[in-house]
């Protein structure tokens, strides 16, 4: 099942990273994805995004996100995306994420940049 608005996407996110599905949570993003990682890296496409995810589904990691604002702009959204973990690391910062619907009218991530406020990349770094 898919998510049927930008603001869904974000709740099965903390959903399914919770339960540690990892493969649920990358089914929230188009194959192509773009996304900058927490060493400022833009990195591309969902083996990428696994490679960062991983760590953060192994240990059911609690995502809280408090969305600041959602653009609609035809099949596009820009998300505005306060958010804060719990663990097994303590952080917080601020996101803007691109969705986009798709043809079933669905909505997934097309592009993620959860390090939008500078000094964040360095808190959530787990390697």
């Amino acid at each position: 099942m898919g998510a049927k608005s930008p603001q869904e996407v974000d709740a099965l996110f903390q959903e399914h990273m919770r339960r540690g599905e990892l493969d649920a949570v990358l089914e929230l993003y188009e194959p192509d994805v773009s996304f900058r990682n927490a060493e400022g890296e833009v990195k591309q496409g969902r083996a990428a995004l696994r490679e960062e995810l991983l760590p953060f589904a192994t240990a059911k990691t609690n995502f809280e996100f408090d969305i600041r604002g959602v653009v609609l702009a035809g099949d596009l959204a820009l998300v505005h995306n306060q958010w804060h973990l719990t663990s097994p690391h303590e952080a917080s910062g601020y996101a803007i994420e691109v969705m986009r619907r798709q043809a079933d009218g669905t909505w997934r991530f097309a592009i993620g940049d959860p390090f939008t406020i500078k000094g964040t990349a360095r808190q959530v770094a787990t390697r």
